[in-house]
């Protein structure tokens, strides 16, 4: 039976990755790997994507996804490298070897109001408060915004990021162990950035099988691009944000062969790079506006205090726009059902 992969309800919640609930790298028997492939395969796409979603947990979550693939697949064992803020886990089975790199993350922490009810015993101490704040990680952030191009080309941020700790040093020197495996570079946003420097410094030294990244703002200019490898694709979500930054006007383009998700999930071909930010900008206000009364009103009411109590919980639904279109799990999960739909029988 074909696997779907149901879209989570678009909410601030469910849109932080890593997702608990998501099954990784599921039915590998069914959807082999094909490690010696040289051109697109969106089966290959769903696999990388996984690591790409997967990475952004922590080194228990990680191996606790990894054993169940284990169980199913011989021969596979996971690494994680870790720097300041930077993360990357190398996977590898006996055919094959996959690196992903993680995106900028979303750190989640306890309401301090809801902290101090607890305190002041107006809520039961043993009661998780179930208020929430979201903060980006002011290390990612800064990696993101420093895009000042360096004399290699290369975006300063972006590779100053890969560079932390000799922690590419320590990825480099585990890669090279891995007994002539064909070697795959992957990564969402910050990861898919950090990803496709990888994998031009590592095409000195050693074949790159493939590159696959996802959500991928640019990295570097013409000149950096000519470095990266073949077999690379940049695949993008219908009109994610991410994929128009950093601006081509500050001599950034983009590297690898698009691959569009469009609007109803299906790849197409399609070279257009989108409407401007302006444009994106202007419909999530529109969305925002639309969505915001919705959310606050219900039967004709109004619902302010359960509202509030949603938005504490994170259970407030993002719009329809260019920001959901950049949260990995969309991107994992419209990439299963994509395969599912070529194989479907008509």
């Amino acid at each position: 039976m074909p696997i779907r992969k149901e879209l989570p309800r678009q909410t601030v919640q469910n849109l932080i990755p890593p997702r608990e609930d998501y099954v990784y790298f599921e039915a590998p028997g069914e959807y082999p790997f094909q490690a010696t492939s040289g051109r697109f395969e969106i089966i290959n796409a769903g696999w990388l994507v996984d690591a790409s979603l997967l990475v952004y947990g922590n080194e228990e979550f990680i191996r606790e996804r990894v054993a169940v693939l284990a169980a199913e697949l011989a021969g596979v064992d996971v690494r994680v490298f870790a720097g300041p803020s930077t993360q990357a886990l190398v996977l590898t089975t006996a055919e094959f070897a996959i690196i992903a790199f993680r995106g900028t993350r979303i750190e989640v922490f306890p309401d301090p109001v809801a902290l101090w009810q607890r305190r002041l015993g107006a809520i039961d101490a043993v009661v998780e408060p179930s208020g929430k704040l979201v903060f980006l990680n002011w290390r990612d952030v800064v990696s993101d915004i420093n895009f000042g191009m360096g004399p290699d080309g290369v975006h300063r941020g972006f590779r100053q990021a890969l560079d932390q700790a000799n922690l590419w040093e320590a990825i480099q020197s585990h890669l090279q162990t891995l007994s002539g495996r064909p070697i795959w570079f992957t990564g969402h946003s910050l990861g898919a950035a950090l990803a496709t420097i990888a994998a031009a410094r590592y095409a000195t030294l050693s074949p790159v099988q493939g590159l696959y990244t996802f959500g991928s703002p640019r990295v570097g200019n013409a000149a950096f691009a000519q470095t990266v490898p073949g077999n690379a694709f940049r695949i993008v979500n219908n009109n994610d944000i991410v994929a128009r930054l950093p601006p081509q006007f500050a001599g950034f383009v983009h590297v690898g062969d698009k691959r569009l998700i469009d609007g109803s999930g299906q790849f197409a071909d399609d070279s257009r790079e989108g409407d401007s930010l302006k444009e994106q900008f202007t419909r999530f206000i529109a969305a925002l506006s639309r969505s915001a009364p919705q959310q606050l009103i219900g039967d004709g009411k109004l619902q302010l205090p359960q509202f509030i109590a949603r938005l504490r919980g994170l259970d407030v639904e993002v719009p329809d726009n260019a920001l959901n279109d950049h949260a990995p799990a969309n991107y994992a999960c419209r990439i299963w059902n994509a395969l599912e739909f070529k194989r479907a029988p008509i």
